[in-house]
C-alpha cells in the first residue's frame, strides 16, 4: 500500500526538476495556430474554453506561469484526500509531461490537458463525479456545476490556482468533518488501530463476565469510544458507558447491551467505513447549493427530520420512511401547505393488495376503520357488507376506498405537503409505537412524524400570532381544512450515512437502502482506485 499523502511533497518536488529539464516553457513554445486549431476541434468556436484563449490571443496560461501548473498539480495531488482519484485528471501525464510510451506532449497539446484536468476536477470537488440520476431511480438530485466561464474567470484572476480551487468545495460543515474521518480510517486500516473483531454470537451486557469481554473492551478503546482498557473481564460500568456511546453514534437502542446488531456494527471493518466516507462525501458534493435561511431537511438513514433558521435547528423529530419495497426517494422541493384532519384517499395498490384480504376475512372492517367504499370514479357509497368481497380480485376490483379523518387515519390529524411527482409528503400516524424500533423503514414512501403539532406550530409561527391555539381550533371542528403557508418551505429528502452529529462528532448509520453500494459501485466503474 502506498503512503499517498507522506509522497506528495516528494513527488511535487520531483516534478518540479523534471518539467524544468523537460519543458522549460515560455508563451513563446506553444503554438498559438495549433493550439487554435486543437481547440476548435475539441470545443468548437463557441465554447468557453475557446473564448478564454481566443481573449488570451491563444497563448498559454499554464504553460505561461510555471506558478498556475504547479498551483493545479499541488490541487491534484491531495485529491486523494476529498475522496477521488488523481488519475481520474491525468496527474501523471502532469508529472511528467509524456504519455505511457515515453514520447513527450506538444506544448499546445500539453496545455489542454491542463486546462482539462482543471475544469474537470473543479466540478468534481464541486458537485460530484457522477450523475446522480443515473444511478437509481429514487436517487433525484440535480448537481449544481459550476460553468465553465465562471471556473475560467476564477484561475484567471487568482494569485492561488490552489486555494482558488479549493473554493470550490461544498461549504457544508459535514465536508471538513468527514475528510478528517477520512485521515483517520486510512491509518486505522494501514495499521490496524481498530484490533481484532468481537466475537458476536454471545449477547454481553452489564455483570457478564467473559474473555469476549476483554475483546470487547479492547475494541472499543481502539476505535475511541472508551478512555481507558483496564482488562477487567468483568462487564463493568465503564464498558456500559462506551457501548452506550456507540450505540448513540451508530443510530442503535443506547441501552448499553451489547447484542448483535451493535456487535456487527463494533465489527465493521475501517476499509468499509472508508468507502462509506467516500460515498458520503460524493453526496454532500451532490447537495452543493444555498439551503436559504430556513429549511426542512429529512435524513433517511437517521429517520430523522429537521428545522433549521439562519443555521439553528429550530425543530426535529423522529420519523419514520418507506420499506425497502416502497423506497422513499431523494428530492428536493417546496412545502406550500398542511391540511389538518386530512381525508385518506387510500391508493389503488394498498386497497387491493392490502385491505381486500382483510375485507374479504371480515366485513366490517370497513366501518371498523372509519372508512366508507365508493364506486370508482364516482362519489356512490356502498355498503361493504352487503356486497361479498370474496368475488374481488386485484385486477376487477371496483371500488375506491377513503378514510374520514379521525384519530383512526391512516395519515394521523394533519400532513405537510409539498406537491410532487412521487406524491410523497410528511404526515402524522397513529402508530406512534414504531418511533421506538432502531431501524424505521415501515412507509409507503411517505415520511411518518412522531412529533408532527411541534411542526405545525412552529411553520404556523410566522403568520399566526398565536399558533398553538390557532391549530387547536382548526383540530376541534374535525373537518379538513387546508391552510397555505404564507412564506413555503424547501424540503430536502436526502440520504446521509455519515454525517456530523450534534455533539460533533461523526456518526454512522446503516445503509437501508442499499444506495451505499450502488453509488460506490457507480464511481468504481466511473475509475475511483483507493488507495489505503
Amino acid at each position: 500500500m502506498r503512503l499517498f499523502n507522506y509522497l506528495i511533497v516528494t513527488s511535487f518536488f520531483c516534478f518540479i526538476a523534471l518539467y524544468s529539464t523537460a519543458h522549460s516553457t515560455t508563451s513563446g513554445s506553444v503554438n498559438s495556430n495549433l493550439l487554435r486549431k486543437e481547440l476548435i476541434a475539441l470545443y468548437g468556436d463557441q465554447d468557453p474554453v475557446f473564448e478564454f484563449y481566443e481573449s488570451r490571443d491563444f497563448s498559454s496560461f499554464w504553460l505561461s506561469d510555471n506558478k498556475n501548473l504547479y498551483g493545479l498539480i499541488e490541487a491534484l495531488n491531495i485529491a486523494e484526500k476529498h475522496g477521488l482519484e488523481g488519475e481520474k485528471y491525468f496527474i501523471e501525464r502532469l508529472r511528467s509531461g509524456a504519455n505511457s510510451d515515453g514520447i513527450s506532449y506538444s506544448p499546445h497539446y500539453y496545455e489542454i490537458i491542463a486546462m482539462k484536468s482543471a475544469l474537470r476536477f473543479v466540478n468534481h470537488i464541486s458537485s460530484g463525479m457522477l450523475k446522480p440520476t443515473t444511478i437509481a431511480p429514487e436517487i433525484n438530485v440535480y448537481p449544481q456545476v459550476p460553468k465553465a466561464s465562471e471556473i475560467l474567470f476564477k484561475i484567471s484572476n487568482s494569485d492561488d490556482i490552489k486555494a482558488t480551487i479549493f473554493e470550490f468545495v461544498p461549504k457544508d460543515p459535514d465536508y471538513n468533518a468527514l475528510l478528517n474521518e477520512l485521515e483517520k480510517l486510512k491509518l486505522a486500516a494501514r495499521y490496524g488501530f481498530w484490533g481484532h473483531p468481537v466475537p458476536s454470537n454471545e449477547l454481553l451486557g452489564y455483570g457478564a463476565k467473559s474473555h469476549k469481554v476483554v475483546k470487547l473492551r479492547t475494541r472499543l478503546y481502539k476505535m475511541g469510544y472508551l478512555d481507558l482498557d483496564n482488562g477487567s473481564e468483568i462487564y463493568d460500568v465503564d464498558l456500559v458507558k462506551g457501548v452506550k456511546r456507540f450505540q448513540t453514534m451508530h443510530g442503535l437502542n443506547s441501552d448499553g447491551i451489547a447484542g448483535k446488531f451493535t456487535l456487527d456494527a463494533i465489527n465493521i471493518s475501517p476499509e468499509t467505513r472508508i468507502v462509506q466516507v467516500i460515498v458520503n462525501l460524493e453526496r454532500i458534493r451532490w447537495n452543493n447549493f444555498d439551503y436559504g435561511e430556513k429549511y426542512i431537511r429529512v435524513n433517511q438513514p437517521n429517520f430523522r427530520a429537521e428545522l433549521k433558521e439562519e443555521g439553528s435547528v429550530i425543530w426535529s423529530s423522529r420519523v419514520v420512511v418507506g420499506l425497502p419495497e416502497f423506497q422513499t426517494a431523494e428530492f428536493s422541493d417546496i412545502m406550500t401547505h398542511l391540511i389538518i384532519n386530512p381525508t385518506w384517499h387510500v391508493p389503488k395498490s394498498i386497497a387491493v393488495d392490502e385491505y381486500l384480504p382483510l375485507m374479504q376475512e371480515n366485513p366490517d372492517f370497513i366501518a371498523n376503520n372509519d372508512m366508507v367504499l365508493l364506486i370508482k370514479g364516482t362519489s356512490k357509497q356502498v355498503d361493504s357488507t352487503l356486497i361479498d368481497m370474496n368475488a374481488f380480485t386485484a385486477e376487477n376490483f371496483p371500488f375506491e376506498i377513503k378514510q374520514n379523518p379521525s384519530n383512526l387515519n391512516a395519515l394521523g390529524l394533519v400532513k405537510f405537503m409539498f406537491p410532487n411527482r412521487f406524491s410523497i409528503y410528511m404526515h402524522d400516524t397513529p402508530s406512534k409505537e414504531l418511533f421506538f424500533r432502531d431501524e424505521r423503514t415501515f412507509s409507503h414512501g411517505c415520511i411518518r412524524v412522531q412529533d408532527p403539532f411541534d411542526f405545525a406550530h412552529v411553520l404556523l409561527t410566522w403568520q399566526l400570532d398565536d399558533p398553538i391555539k390557532g391549530f387547536a381550533n382548526i383540530l376541534e371542528k374535525n373537518k379538513e381544512t387546508q391552510i397555505n403557508l404564507d412564506n413555503a418551505v424547501p424540503v430536502h429528502i436526502q440520504y446521509r450515512t455519515v454525517f456530523k452529529g450534534q455533539n460533533g462528532k461523526i456518526n454512522y448509520r446503516s445503509d437501508i437502502y442499499g444506495r451505499d453500494a450502488m453509488v460506490f459501485i457507480n464511481m468504481v466503474d466511473a475509475g475511483l482506485i483507493i488507495d489505503i
